[in-house]
């Protein structure tokens, strides 16, 4: 039990730091991204803060008797963290123009918008994959 819980722990942390081996020289090139997509990654998981909360709220009278329990939990305040330090430093690399308007971004925020929605869409896969460990858990 500890182990899966170090091991994810580990992956998470590696993939939150952009972590990649890639051999192919094409990729070196960043994909070409827009603000809608990255926009609609976050729109698409951000009201399920929302069932994060309510699943932390169910799990937490259980912690203190169940280990399993408080990884379940400790899984959620996680994906909650990375969510909320996601939308933070978005909101520092891109001015309100660039992010509601769409204004034109140089070749260096586009590379930086290119970073973002790998990372946003990591912030994703953590905050489901939190969310349906938790419910399996606690059928």
């Amino acid at each position: 039990m500890k182990k899966t819980t170090i091991l994810f722990s580990i992956i998470l942390c590696l993939s939150s730091c952009n972590f990649q081996v890639n051999n192919d020289k094409s990729s070196e090139v960043p994909e070409k991204v827009s603000m809608s997509v990255v926009l609609d990654i976050h729109d698409e998981v951000m009201p399920k803060m929302s069932t994060i909360a309510k699943l932390s709220s169910e799990l937490k009278p259980l912690i203190k008797e169940d280990s399993l329990a408080k990884e379940k939990f400790d899984n959620l305040v996680h994906a909650h963290e990375e969510m909320m330090n996601w939308m933070q430093a978005f909101g520092t690399k891109f001015n309100s123009d660039e992010i509601m308007n769409g204004a034109e971004l140089s070749e260096e925020k586009r590379e930086i918008l290119a970073q973002e929605k790998i990372a946003i869409t990591e912030v994703k896969e953590a905050m489901l994959y939190a969310i349906s460990d938790a419910e399996n858990y606690l059928k």
